[in-house]
């Protein structure tokens, strides 16, 4: 069984693992001669460009990556925590974010979850419950000072 806190976790988890570490630690694969899949810029001009800069410059512009990747994320789940007022304007509305579970694959296409739980309640807990946001900012500070020591 979820909880509100345990499923939201595992929600900044998968986001943290899925999206953050994956694009931060793939820059670099984007810079290489092949580049990523799919790509259709010019690897060979970017893969230039990065080995003309020096080490103090890579790191610069990782930070900058690493800033950039972190801002975004905080800023899209600021709008799952409704933070930024009503999604529709001029009427009460606001996102939702759920977990549901389910006990076979015809009760998911049915949508009959046997469970369900709300991530981003922020009406429950007070106005100022902005959950994934502060759980995505403490996922980060965790991450930096576990790698730090």
């Amino acid at each position: 069984m979820f909880t509100k806190d345990n499923a939201a976790n595992l929600f900044i988890d998968i986001l943290f693992k899925g999206v953050y570490r994956i694009f931060y630690r793939d820059m670099e694969t984007m810079l290489l001669p092949d580049g990523m899949p799919g790509r259709v810029d010019d690897p060979v001009f970017l893969e230039e460009w990065w080995n003309s800069l020096d080490e103090p410059h890579q790191s610069l512009l990782r930070e900058v990556v690493k800033c950039t990747i972190e801002e975004t994320i905080i800023r899209f789940l600021a709008i799952l925590d409704n933070s930024s007022g009503w999604p529709i304007r001029g009427q009460m509305s606001e996102f939702a974010v759920y977990l549901q579970t389910y006990q076979n694959y015809e009760d998911l296409s049915k949508n009959l979850s046997k469970e369900t739980v709300r991530l981003n309640d922020k009406f429950a807990n007070g106005y100022d419950d902005d959950q994934l946001q502060v759980l995505f900012y403490n996922r980060l500070n965790n991450a930096e000072e576990n790698h730090s020591s």
